[in-house]
C-alpha cells in the first residue's frame, strides 16, 4: 500500500492499497464431483486360503500388474482405466471437472482519507472494491435444446392442437384431422413404433396427463427434458444410433431413429444431468465506508461508522459445492445480478464507558466496601441497522426453457401496468395486529397488502401473474427483504483480589429491546402460501458470567 500526508499539520492522512489473494479450495469438490462416477475402484472380498495374491499386496502392486479376475473368489467385471461412456446410458450419472482449473483469486483494493477532528478523534471516509475471478463452480452442461432443434416451434403446435381437441371434449393434443391442426413429427417418432418395438399406449404419448400438464403451463423445456432422458422416447427418436438402445433397453431398437442422438443434448449418452465444475465464478463489491472513531479517553471509547455498498455476482449459491445451473449457458452473463449478499446500508455503533463512580474515577468513592459494590463499573453498547437482503419473487417452476435448478430461471410476469414499486409498496404493509379486528380474515398475512392476495390464495393475477410462456424466462424481479434494528449492551466489573488475581462479572443482553424480527413473506406467487409471514425471531436473551484471572 502507499500512505501520505496532506495539508500539513500531521491531521490528515491518505491511503490505499492493492492486493491479490489466491485460496484454496480444498478437496471438496473433487469428492462430490468425481467421486460418484465409475472406474476408480474395483470392491473384491478376500477370503483367507483362496486368493492366489501374495501376503502385502500394495496398490500400487496392483497398478503395475493387474490383478486377474482368477486370483479372487467371487465373479466380478474386469477392472478397466478406461469406461465407455455408450455402456453405461441410461444406468449410471457422469460428473467432469475443467481439467485447466486454477485456483480462485480475489482482487482487492482501498482508497481512504483520515481527518483528526478533535483529541483522540478521528473522521476516515472510503472507498473499498473487491472483484472475485476464477470462483469454482458446479452446473449441468447438459442442457435440454428447444430452440435450434425445432422443438420450441412444435411445442406451440402440440398446444394449438390439444386447445383444438379440447374443444371437441377430446383431451389429446395428437393431430386428428381437425381444422387448424398440424402434424407433429418428432411426438410421433418418439410415441410410435421403430424396428422390432411398438408403439406407446396413449397414455404414455398424446395422452399424457403429464405431458398436458406441460402443455398447459407452458413447460417447454420440462416436455423436453422428458423425452431427452426417458429411454422410451429416446430410444424410440435415435434407434440403434444411440448404442444402449438396441445392446441395453431393447434389442428390437435394430433400425436407425429418425434424429441425430445430439437433437437434445450435449452428451447424449449420460441421458441426464452433467454436473460440471469451472473456474467461472465472478464477483463485484463496491463500497463507501465512512467512520467516526475515539479512542479511549475520559473513560469512552465508541465508533461509529456508515457501509453504503453494492455486491454483484454470477452465482448466488451458496453450499458446499457452489452448485447452480447457469440460467441458461447460451448467455451466462444473464446470471450477473445482485448477490443473497447485497445490503445496501449498514449503519453500527458501538463502544464502552467507565461509570464515573469508584477509586480513581471522577466520584472517587473512598468506602473499600461500598466502592467494590457500586464503583468501578463499565457499560457496552453495540447498535445495528441495516437494510434487507434482496428477495427474489417466484413462479410456478413450470421449467418454460429448460430444465436448470437456478431460481433465476423461475421468473414471474408483472401485470399491466403495475410496476416494480407498487410490488415493493404491497410487500411492506404496515405489520399491524389482525386479531379480533372486524376486517381481519388472514392473521397469517399480517405484512401484505390484502389486495395482492388471490382468491385461492395465490397472487392476484392483477399485479403478479405466473410466467406460462413456453420460450421464455419470465421477469426477474427482486424487492428488499425487512430492515434490521438490533441493540446489545452490557455492564461489566472487575474485582481485584490480590495482584495476580482478579474476578470479573459480566451481565449481558442482546436484543435490549426485545425487539422481534419478522422475515419475509412466502414470495412464489404460485404458492398457495403467497404472502405468509412465519414467526418472528430475535427475542432477548441475557447472559451472566463470571470469570476467574490469575
Amino acid at each position: 500500500g502507499w500512505l501520505g500526508q496532506l495539508f500539513g499539520g500531521q491531521k490528515t492522512v491518505l491511503r490505499g492499497s492493492f492486493a491479490v489473494i489466491v485460496y484454496d479450495e480444498g478437496t471438496n469438490m473433487y469428492a462430490s464431483n468425481l467421486g460418484p462416477n465409475l472406474g476408480k475402484t474395483i470392491s473384491a472380498n478376500l477370503v483367507s486360503g483362496q486368493s492366489i495374491l501374495p501376503q502385502f499386496t500394495s496398490l500400487s502392486d496392483v497398478v503395475a500388474n493387474p490383478v486377474p479376475i482368477s486370483a479372487f473368489p467371487f465373479t466380478t467385471t474386469e477392472y478397466r482405466r478406461t469406461v465407455s461412456q455408450a455402456d453405461q446410458t441410461f444406468r449410471t450419472s457422469l460428473n467432469g471437472m475443467d481439467p485447466g482449473l486454477r485456483a480462485p483469486y480475489t482482487l482487492n483494493w482501498n482508497v481512504s482519507v483520515q481527518r483528526e477532528v478533535a483529541r483522540n478523534t478521528v473522521v476516515e471516509a472510503r472507498y473499498v472494491g473487491t472483484q472475485g475471478r476464477g470462483q469454482w463452480r458446479t452446473s449441468n452442461i447438459n442442457e435440454v435444446n428447444i430452440f435450434e432443434n425445432g422443438f420450441l416451434e412444435e411445442f406451440n403446435n402440440a398446444r394449438r392442437n390439444l386447445a383444438i381437441n379440447r374443444s371437441a371434449g377430446v383431451q389429446s393434443f395428437a393431430n386428428l384431422g381437425r381444422p387448424g391442426q398440424v402434424g407433429l413429427p418428432l411426438f410421433e417418432a418418439a410415441f410410435g413404433p421403430l424396428g422390432n418395438v411398438a408403439a406407446l399406449p396413449a397414455g404414455s404419448g398424446f395422452q399424457s396427463a403429464g405431458f398436458i400438464t406441460n402443455l398447459d403451463n407452458g413447460g417447454a423445456g420440462a416436455l423436453a427434458n422428458t423425452l431427452a432422458t426417458n429411454r422410451d422416447y429416446v430410444c424410440r427418436m435415435f434407434g440403434n444410433r444411440l448404442q444402449a438402445c438396441p445392446g441395453f433397453v431393447n434389442a428390437g431398437f435394430n433400425v436407425p431413429g429418425r434424429y441425430p442422438i445430439n437433437f437434445f443434448l450435449l452428451n447424449p449418452y449420460v441421458a441426464g444431468r452433467l454436473n460440471y465444475v469451472e473456474g467461472v465464478g465472478r464477483t463485484w463489491y463496491n463500497g463507501l465506508q465512512v467512520q467516526l472513531r475515539r479512542q479511549q479517553a475520559n473513560g469512552l471509547t465508541w465508533t461509529a461508522n456508515y457501509t453504503w455498498s453494492s455486491s454483484l455476482t454470477n452465482n448466488r449459491a451458496d453450499n458446499a459445492t457452489m452448485s447452480s445451473d447457469w440460467r441458461t449457458r447460451r448467455d451466462t452473463g444473464m446470471d450477473r445480478v445482485i448477490s443473497p449478499f447485497d445490503i445496501r446500508h449498514v449503519v453500527q455503533m458501538f463502544g464502552t464507558y467507565d461509570l464515573p463512580f469508584g477509586a480513581g474515577r471522577k466520584f472517587a468513592i473512598r468506602n473499600r466496601l461500598l466502592d467494590a459494590v457500586a464503583g468501578g463499573w463499565v457499560i457496552g453498547s453495540v447498535i445495528v441497522f441495516n437494510t434487507g437482503q434482496p428477495v427474489q419473487l417466484t413462479g410456478g417452476g413450470f421449467n418454460n426453457v429448460n430444465t436448470s435448478d437456478n431460481a433465476m430461471a423461475n421468473g414471474v410476469i408483472l401485470a399491466p401496468g403495475v410496476t416494480l414499486d407498487q410490488i415493493r409498496g404491497l410487500f411492506n404493509a404496515p405489520r399491524i395486529r389482525m386479531t379480533g379486528r372486524a376486517d381481519a380474515i388472514d392473521i397469517n398475512r399480517i405484512a401484505v397488502d390484502p389486495r395482492l392476495i388471490g382468491p385461492d390464495g395465490r397472487a392476484n393475477p392483477e399485479f403478479l401473474q405466473v410466467n406460462r410462456n413456453p420460450g421464455w424466462f419470465g421477469q426477474l424481479l427482486y424487492i428488499p427483504g425487512r430492515n434490521n434494528f438490533n441493540w446489545d449492551a452490557s455492564l461489566t466489573k472487575t474485582f481485584r483480589i490480590t495482584e495476580g488475581l482478579r474476578f470479573e462479572l459480566f451481565g449481558g443482553a442482546q436484543n435490549v429491546m426485545n425487539r422481534q424480527q419478522w422475515g419475509m413473506p412466502n414470495a412464489n406467487v404460485f404458492s398457495t402460501q403467497f404472502g405468509v409471514v412465519g414467526a418472528p425471531s430475535g427475542q432477548r436473551q441475557m447472559n451472566f458470567r463470571g470469570t476467574l484471572n490469575f
